[in-house]
């Protein structure tokens, strides 16, 4: 679900919403600060399930590795699913802090230290929420009980907290807005619409007194600015758009225990999955969860066992109930045909909670279509450990996300293919970086070419039958962009030995890809298009604008390597 937020502007800009927030880059050239002014066939899902006290080490792991382990006490209730499921030994992040560490879980990076990575923070779920965008509702769905646990961080290293009422998330799901409501919704994106024109300004002022560096920092900022105003239009597009219908009856704002909102949650979330209202998910089970209501002991407490049979076997008893409700998940997903297409991780951002460590962090990977391994024990060896960022790159790879890391990973996940490769290339896995080789020869074989080319032909074809008095406006204008994009890619392909050129033509691409989208709008609402080809025409136009995204945030990848 979207947070909302009041934007201000002061030396770096933030917008917050949709997964996304912005910030002006800071330049080495200035010292200062700026002064104050429809879903595709079978599509990739993911739900992450974060515990803040993890799991006793002694019941999560299994004794034996492979396929052909005995059940551990803990997992005991998955044992239906043990073949769609895959349990890893010696992963973490290297981390430290006990409690102060666990929101790095789906991150790899504390917060205190993010400062010094490109995307601070960020979350595996919200770099998968960016990349479908405005194709659902919901970019994401973050759900959890009580506070949750810290485990969701967009790009700007600002949390994302969790939606704790079932009843709040049933009717974001099924019941439409009244009419003021959408009203309000469409001022709140008009408003974050002139926030970005201001920030577009103000680069723009910036931009005559850069280095070479800086601009190519800027071009890559400016870029971020036209997605989110893509997905800006989408949203608005969402808003006249009915909610699906419910085929449950209405989850009531009423008292509940928080193990009756547990289960209520894992159909909600799967709900949202099977009509497309979300394809990324997450559920978070805080500290004070109320293990009283389960008849045992605080779960903190608990969790500080030091090995007493009395405190184990509560605790176990808490462990198992927890399991039976991601038992009762894989059930419904498979109800609904999702578990081969939905990737679910489960674990905690703590390995240990009796002595607070963060090693050794029980990690579950379930379902995605994957060969699960059963028990996969990773080396312990200190140099030869493996980082759970890398099966988190892994992860993102297979969700369709093209990126060669993330967090702190040294490449893709080794020990365990997850079924998907990114792009047209090979990749070197292990503590090595990863080493990406383009095959491609000429711009004409990369598919965002083809794509933008059929789009151009498209846009061509329905501009025929524009008005006369659209002539040397609108038909001209939109069958230029639409073309430059092709254009613009051969002029970027040419110059791709030099970092700067190539980064400019892909902007320049990017921003006749934005020029298309309006004027599709255009077309739409003058009634020159039916609103059932405009859905098509921008669906394709918005995922090249996806594509040129990609090249811009990886602009190595296309280099020459010779």
């Amino acid at each position: 679900m979207t947070t909302q937020c009041t934007p201000y502007i002061d030396r770096r800009h933030f917008l917050k919403g949709f997964g996304m927030a912005l910030a002006l880059p800071a330049f080495n050239s200035h010292k200062v600060g700026l002064a104050a002014a429809a879903p595709t066939n079978d599509p990739r899902r993911l739900i992450c399930i974060g515990n803040h006290l993890g799991f006793w080490p002694g019941g999560f792991f299994p004794s034996a590795e492979g396929r052909d382990y005995a059940i551990s006490k803990t997992l005991e209730p998955l044992q239906a699913h043990r073949g769609d499921f895959t349990v890893f030994s010696h992963l973490d992040h290297n981390a430290k802090g006990g409690h102060g560490a666990v929101h790095s879980f789906l991150t790899g990076v504390k917060k205190e230290e993010s400062a010094g990575f490109p995307e601070k923070n960020i979350s595996i779920d919200q770099v998968a929420a960016e990349h479908v965008g405005a194709a659902t509702r919901y970019p994401s769905i973050t759900a959890g009980i009580g506070e949750g646990t810290d485990m969701c961080w967009n790009r700007a290293g600002v949390r994302l907290p969790p939606v704790n009422n079932p009843a709040r998330l049933f009717e974001a799901l099924f019941v439409e807005s009244n009419a003021g409501a959408k009203a309000s919704e469409r001022e709140r994106l008009a408003h974050r619409a002139s926030v970005l024109d201001a920030l577009r300004e103000s680069a723009k002022q910036l931009g005559g007194n850069l280095d070479a560096a800086d601009r190519g920092k800027l071009d890559q900022y400016l870029t971020s600015v036209r997605d989110v105003e893509r997905r800006l239009q989408m949203s608005k597009e969402w808003i006249g758009k009915p909610k699906p219908k419910s085929p449950v009856d209405p989850v009531i704002d009423e008292e509940r225990q928080q193990i009756e909102e547990i289960p209520l949650f894992m159909d909600l979330m799967t709900l949202a999955l099977q009509t497309d209202s979300t394809r990324v998910a997450t559920f978070e089970i805080p500290l004070q969860f109320h293990t009283s209501e389960l008849s045992v002991g605080g779960y903190h407490g608990l969790s500080h066992h030091s090995k007493q049979d009395g405190l184990l076997t509560q605790l176990q008893i808490v462990e198992k109930y927890l399991m039976t409700q991601f038992a009762h998940l894989f059930g419904k997903l498979k109800e609904a045909g999702l578990m081969d297409s939905t990737l679910v991780v489960i674990g905690s951002g703590m390995g240990n909670a009796s002595n607070h460590s963060n090693r050794d962090l029980p990690v579950l990977l379930a379902g995605g279509g994957i060969k699960h391994q059963g028990h996969l024990v990773c080396p312990e060896e200190e140099r030869k450990r493996v980082q759970l960022s890398n099966l988190w790159l892994s992860t993102l790879q297979w969700f369709g996300v093209e990126r060669e890391r993330f967090g702190r990973s040294t490449g893709t996940f080794s020990p365990m293919e997850l079924g998907q490769e990114t792009g047209n290339r090979r990749q070197v896995t292990g503590d090595r970086r990863q080493v990406t080789e383009m095959a491609v020869q000429s711009v004409k074989e990369l598919t965002v070419y083809k794509k933008a080319y059929e789009l151009a032909m498209q846009v061509f074809e329905i501009s025929k039958r524009f008005p006369p008095e659209e002539r040397y406006a609108l038909s001209s204008q939109i069958r230029r962009s639409s073309r430059s994009v092709c254009l613009n890619l051969r002029e970027a392909w040419a110059k791709r030995r030099y970092e700067n050129h190539f980064i400019s033509k892909l902007t320049d691409c990017d921003g006749e890809c934005n020029e298309t989208d309006s004027s599709l709008d255009f077309a739409r609402d003058c009634n020159y298009i039916s609103a059932e080809k405009h859905s098509e025409l921008s669906a394709l136009n918005n995922e090249i604008g996806k594509m040129l995204g990609s090249m811009l945030r990886s602009p190595e990848k296309f280099f020459p390597t010779t």
